[in-house]
């Protein structure tokens, strides 16, 4: 059996269009039985991987380790919470998002980390490599996972190097983000002035505001989504890219946008 973990994990969470549904598919793995295969096993084994994916392995015995010059290995012979991995093929099991957040805590600094943790609970992901595997930008796509089940595998991780830093990290992230760009506005808004950010509350990503008779009349539409959102202050903060938002006929729904959002005292 083979355990996809780290930078091979989180590649291919961020392939696949759908994980909850690849998840509900698949065979959740407790426990790593470790990687006792033969060399040539483990070579058929690693050749059923697509050139694309990073190969990095976790074992629970440092000498079930091959092929160390071109392998990354993480080894780990503790106990693990539930559904850390899942069996996505015969023989080959891959981190969940939650083991490889709480990995990643020990890869990356502060702010790629939140970076990082914002993207596994928004709705895209960051480009694996689009023509090596034949997968366009995602977008509009489920979240890997939520704030909720990250609290919940943390608090059951106990001795796994990065908890500490997750622990930290877990209060400041935000679910809910629809890119990259939006990630980055809103972390830099709400995070602590003590982490260079500006220390505004958090606020709600993506929220549906639901228009009035009027707005409606206005906007000629039931709703709008905001990027981020503070409802009881009643303030929309929108990034408007050029990739979305600068043909005319974006403009104009924009703008009447903002009037529909003014009319109820956004």
């Amino acid at each position: 059996m083979l355990y996809l973990d780290n930078i091979a994990a989180l590649t291919f969470w961020r392939s696949v269009s759908n994980p909850r549904q690849t998840m509900q598919e698949a065979r959740p793995v407790g426990d790593i039985a470790g990687c006792t295969l033969s060399s040539d096993s483990f070579e058929t084994q690693i050749g059923r991987l697509p050139s694309w994916l990073p190969c990095h392995l976790m074992v629970s015995d440092g000498r079930d380790r091959h092929c160390k010059s071109r392998i990354g290995y993480s080894v780990y012979s503790g106990p693990l919470p539930a559904r850390s991995f899942y069996e996505i093929a015969p023989g080959i099991c891959v981190a969940s998002p939650e083991l490889v957040f709480v990995q990643m805590c020990c890869e990356l600094d502060l702010p790629l980390l939140l970076k990082l943790g914002c993207e596994l609970c928004g709705t895209y992901a960051h480009d694996v490599d689009a023509q090596a595997c034949d997968m366009p930008p995602r977008y509009n796509r489920d979240p890997a996972t939520d704030l909720a089940t990250l609290k919940r595998y943390v608090g059951q991780a106990g001795s796994l190097r990065g908890v500490k830093t997750a622990r930290v990290a877990l209060p400041l992230l935000l679910e809910g983000s629809a890119s990259a760009k939006e990630t980055e506005l809103a972390l830099t808004l709400s995070l602590p002035r003590r982490y260079g950010g500006y220390g505004t509350p958090k606020p709600l990503m993506n929220q549906e505001i639901e228009f009035d008779h009027a707005a409606r009349e206005v906007a000629q539409r039931s709703c709008a989504r905001a990027d981020l959102c503070w409802p009881e202050q009643k303030v929309d903060v929108e990034y408007d890219s050029i990739q979305w938002h600068a043909d005319a006929c974006s403009m104009n729904s924009d703008k009447s946008r903002a009037n529909a959002l003014a009319h109820m005292g956004y």
